[in-house]
């Protein structure tokens, strides 16, 4: 899956490291601050997550304990695409 989402971020910023990464594995949020060393990664979450849906994929969060969650790429269930079209909502 991973090699078929290109990454449009320029090459050196923190979008481009945290995807690059994502399509590697999932990650957790102190793995992005650690690892990358992106502190405000939620607004980057939310530009790949962009970027993500135009390709046909998601970017999910997953609260594993307390503070701790987990960022996954993901390519929706068709139903949930067609979902979305029905309802307005960019997929």
């Amino acid at each position: 899956m991973a090699e078929s989402i290109s990454n449009p971020f320029r090459r050196g910023t923190q979008n481009h490291s945290l995807l690059e990464r994502l399509r590697l594995l999932p990650i957790l949020n102190h793995e992005i601050v650690r690892e990358l060393g992106i502190l405000k990664y939620t607004g980057r979450i939310s530009d790949v997550r962009k970027k993500l849906r135009i390709q046909g994929f998601d970017l999910v969060a997953r609260k594993i304990h307390g503070e701790v969650h987990e960022y996954r790429i993901i390519r929706p269930r068709h139903e949930d695409h067609e979902k979305a079209q029905a309802e307005g909502t960019p997929s």
